[in-house]
């Protein structure tokens, strides 16, 4: 993986992470994975998921080389908060 985090979203903290400089958390629901390091292109393949309820799905936003907005958890009617997140970034 070029990048990836564990996040505790009740406490807005990062577990642990690997060129990964920060989660932003922009609105409910909706959290800003910010690159250490930029991808070489913004055509990489995310993989994200979450513990906080088995009725929660992964939105997949379109990223850019420095930043990822996809971390956007959906219930299928609104967007929600999240107990904890991890995400893995695969890429040039």
């Amino acid at each position: 993986a070029k990048a990836w985090v564990i996040y505790n979203g009740s406490t807005q903290t990062i577990i642990n992470s690997f060129n990964v400089s920060s989660v932003t958390y922009t609105s409910t629901g909706i959290y800003q994975v910010n690159f250490a390091t930029a991808m070489s292109n913004a055509n990489y393949v995310t993989l994200a998921a979450t513990n906080s309820n088995s009725n929660v799905y992964v939105r997949n936003d379109t990223g850019q080389t420095t930043t990822y907005t996809g971390m956007s958890f959906f219930t299928g009617s609104s967007y929600t908060n999240i107990v904890s997140a991890s995400l893995a970034v695969f890429g040039n």
